[in-house]
């Protein structure tokens, strides 16, 4: 009875160990850039066009399953996975700015149009059962122990994701406190994947109109409040 409850404590002790291999791990390696130019046209009215890059490329290796055995004594490890995505995004925006007034009260107006292409593609890879070990003494291994994760990275999927953006937004001072904020953004969007495997395209195309309309509330300086109701569109 004492050794059954002796047991019974390690196994709960051991649901908390790491059961992955030694050199498992996530990273990323990102590039963002951007490029902003600002033009003030008068006192209440600025423009500006910013250009923006990001390049990115994430890395993730794991071994992702571990089940204990019938009687609790050991752990077979399985679900080697390996995942590479690479991405790029370029775009650029043109923005108008203006302070004016609406029936008399202080209102300020954004408008402007944006445009940006999103590319990415993912190397995935997955294996199956890898061994079994004893959970109160065993060694990690490594992630290329576990057969075929040493296999050369082949495309899956690919999307491309092209987007042409118009928006118009205002805030418009009710009070000195409180504030109206309204806003309409139009999108056409123009998605296409590559299953690379299969050896299939798939091309789609939506177009949006989106909008918010939202309270703010200054408490003091440094502090406000804030509600919205919005609606929004993106490619599945």
């Amino acid at each position: 009875m004492v050794a059954s409850r002796i047991r019974w404590c390690q196994n709960l002790l051991n649901r908390f160990n790491n059961y992955n291999v030694e050199d498992g791990r996530y990273e990323q390696r990102t590039r963002w850039i951007r490029s902003i130019t600002d033009y003030q046209l008068d006192d209440n009215t600025q423009l500006r066009n910013t250009f923006y890059h990001y390049d990115g490329q994430r890395d993730y290796r794991n071994l992702e399953v571990y089940r204990y055995n019938s009687d609790n004594s050991a752990i077979a490890r399985s679900g080697g996975y390996r995942q590479r995505h690479d991405q790029e995004v370029n775009g650029d925006r043109i923005e108008l700015t203006h302070q004016a007034q609406l029936f008399g009260l202080a209102s300020d107006w954004a408008l402007g149009v944006d445009y940006n292409t999103n590319q990415q593609t993912n190397y995935p890879l997955s294996k199956g059962a890898f061994d079994t070990i004893d959970p109160d003494g065993f060694e990690p291994g490594h992630f290329l122990d576990i057969p075929g994760m040493d296999a050369p990275r082949t495309k899956d999927r690919s999307t491309w994701t092209d987007t042409s953006s118009a928006f118009v937004e205002n805030r418009t001072r009710l009070t000195e406190q409180l504030a109206l904020i309204t806003a309409l953004r139009y999108d056409h969007i123009d998605f296409e994947i590559v299953d690379h495997a299969a050896q299939a395209r798939l091309d789609k195309r939506w177009d949006a109109i989106t909008g918010r309309l939202g309270l703010v509330y200054d408490l003091t300086s440094n502090v406000s409040l804030y509600t919205q109701y919005g609606t929004s569109a993106e490619p599945p």
